[in-house]
């Protein structure tokens, strides 16, 4: 008997030698069976990836699983080195090179199909914007430079930055001054608009005065000149809605202390010399080759009419002209604070609830942080001749580059909602703590998402089966104890599954526990797969092993069939909690006979 189950052993291994041949140097390899293994594994990891980026932890482990196969064929002395190499680069083309490229079709897919604006345009870049049908930005002729008595919105260049704003709301006592509060905020209205003043430095009441024209955008009276907005000048900046101006001064920021504190300060436009801000002209993409973005100087006149012709340089021409100014979308600008010297700034931290968890905006020190960079969005001024339309055209990769960065911050972003359940890791697999998906009411019908506890706590208990038995296997070998070969040859087999499921598992579940983000039970979800699968694995060693110890293949039978049943009673039994919950949540207090703390009250 002994004789026909090593038969048996052995030919089940060679089956599972040519069958697993998509893993190495079997009889399948590089056959068509063999690549078409190799590819269909490449594009489930891009669906993975394309589905969820919870994907990355089955990526990194199918990743680890090819660099071992690899590593057992450089150890194969019976292969040449270029088979060898044949092996590496069938890998590359099917596990890297193919799954990146169907992710990014995917890509090129929705970049086709959804052209049109929606709420989440906030989230991205001006130059994105434009792009965007129906978008704001999207078609609109508008002036090409800023000029004073131009009203504008102000983006924070970070990805997913946001624009400039404030409202009537105060600081709170005990957060700095008490004044109008300034943050970033990543949705489009009238709280984002911004009157430009020239600033005046030996009479700071003189800096808020402008004509009635300019105060509606218009640039000021028709007979004036226009004076563009150049590199180096001292500007004021008014919130339109409550006629403050952007302020700093000597407190701490809200929440980033080691920043200066920024709010809307003054009455109809009138504050001190804290309003005033010089631009500093980081870069233009949007100015011709050869073109001096910088060095403007104090900003003089522009020759009187809209289209400039000398002031803040010598020279003549119409490049001479243009040279500092600052331009709609693709001038990146600092505004460095005239008398602090930190520059203007927005990062991702959100405010608290009096804050309406709008970004924070502050005073930098710190003249290098790349979130101190600021472009004009959207520009309104009568008195200056419409360009041509707002169309900054981005390549592929960098759209879905910044498209990342923004599902990143987004993801990263999330606050659990008023009443919502939320949990930790160390909840999950021991079941405590569900999800709620609907109202929790009498008169509602009431779902929770919580884990069959036989599922569950079966996977732990398998867990410490695998520990404790790969312990023992191990202490035998170190002993000397030698089992038959058909037995050793499906213990490395069971160890080997086991092994590399567990791996599955840590992948797909410790990450969790480094993550700021608000979580769910649901999360759990992809590592509790592999523990599924390890469990039944090792369950159905277990059941063979008892049948074969006892000579009775009924047993092993019976065994399963407990299995199966216990699973089934146990799935009807807690189905309302998946399928609903209608009447009083009394009535369903039986579902915590195990003392769960589940909360269904």
């Amino acid at each position: 008997q002994q004789q026909q189950q090593q038969q048996q052993a052995q030919q089940q291994q060679h089956a599972s030698g040519a069958t697993n041949g998509d893993c190495g140097e079997g009889p399948m390899a590089f056959t068509v069976e063999w690549w078409g293994w190799l590819v269909l594994t490449g594009a489930s990891l891009a669906l993975a990836m394309s589905v969820k980026w919870v994907g990355l932890f089955v990526v990194l482990f199918a990743g680890t699983q090819t660099l071992a196969d690899l590593w057992d064929l450089l150890g194969d002395l019976r292969l040449s080195k270029v088979r060898l190499v044949q092996h590496f680069f069938a890998r590359v083309l099917t596990l890297i090179v193919l799954p990146i490229a169907v992710y990014l079709g995917f890509f090129a897919l929705h970049f086709a199909l959804l052209t049109h604006s929606g709420p989440g345009d906030g989230f991205m870049s001006s130059a994105f914007q434009t792009g965007l049908r129906g978008s704001e930005l999207h078609g609109i002729s508008g002036p090409e430079f800023v000029a004073f008595g131009s009203v504008v919105t102000l983006k924070n260049r970070r990805c997913g930055g946001g624009l400039l704003h404030s409202h009537p709301s105060l600081y709170p006592e005990g957060v700095g001054a008490l004044q109008q509060q300034m943050t970033a905020y990543q949705h489009k209205d009238d709280n984002n608009l911004w009157l430009v003043k020239r600033a005046n430095l030996l009479d700071p009441i003189q800096s808020h005065r402008l004509p009635a024209a300019a105060a509606a955008g218009g640039g000021g009276d028709g007979g004036a000149p226009v004076e563009f907005v150049r590199d180096g000048d001292i500007i004021v900046l008014e919130h339109v809605s409550t006629g403050r101006n952007v302020h700093s001064h000597n407190e701490k920021a809200p929440i980033t202390t080691r920043h200066f504190q920024t709010t809307c300060y003054g009455e109809n436009g009138v504050g001190d010399s804290n309003d005033f801000w010089r631009v500093q002209i980081e870069r233009d993409a949007g100015a011709p080759t050869g073109e001096d973005v910088g060095g403007g100087g104090g900003g003089g006149d522009d020759g009187g009419n809209a289209n400039g012709g000398g002031g803040g340089g010598s020279g003549n021409g119409d490049d001479r002209a243009r040279k500092g100014r600052v331009r709609v979308l693709t001038t990146v600008v600092r505004l460095v604070h005239h008398n602090l010297g930190c520059q203007l700034h927005s990062h991702s931290t959100q405010l608290p609830k009096w804050g309406f968890e709008q970004l924070e905006v502050t005073c930098n020190p710190d003249a290098a942080d790349s979130n101190n960079l600021w472009n004009v969005e959207m520009h309104r001024n009568e008195r200056l001749p419409a360009g041509s339309a707002y169309d900054q055209r981005t390549s592929f990769f960098s759209d879905v580059w910044e498209l990342h960065q923004a599902m990143l911050q987004v993801n990263n972003g999330l606050k659990p909602k008023e009443n919502e359940v939320t949990s930790r890791p160390w909840q999950w697999p021991i079941n405590v703590r569900g999800q709620r998906f609907t109202g929790w009411d009498d008169d509602s019908t009431r779902v929770l998402l919580i884990g069959n506890p036989l599922v569950w706590h079966g996977v732990l208990v398998g867990l410490a089966a695998l520990a404790l038995y790969t312990g023992i296997h191990m202490l035998r070998q170190q002993r000397g104890y030698r089992d038959p070969p058909w037995i050793r040859q499906r213990k490395e087999r069971v160890l080997n599954a086991c092994g590399w499921l567990t791996l599955g598992y840590l992948l797909h579940y410790l990450p969790f526990f480094a993550m700021g983000r608000v979580l769910y039970f649901h999360h759990y979800f992809p590592a509790l797969a592999f523990a599924c699968m390890g469990l039944a694995v090792l369950a159905d060693y277990a059941f063979d092993a008892l049948g074969t110890r006892f000579r009775s293949p009924a047993l092993t039978k019976a065994l399963q069939a407990g299995a199966f049943s216990a699973l089934a009673m146990s799935f009807l039994f807690f189905s309302p909690l998946a399928y609903g919950m209608s009447g009083k949540a009394a009535s369903f207090a039986y579902l915590n006979f195990a003392g769960f703390d589940w909360p269904l009250k």
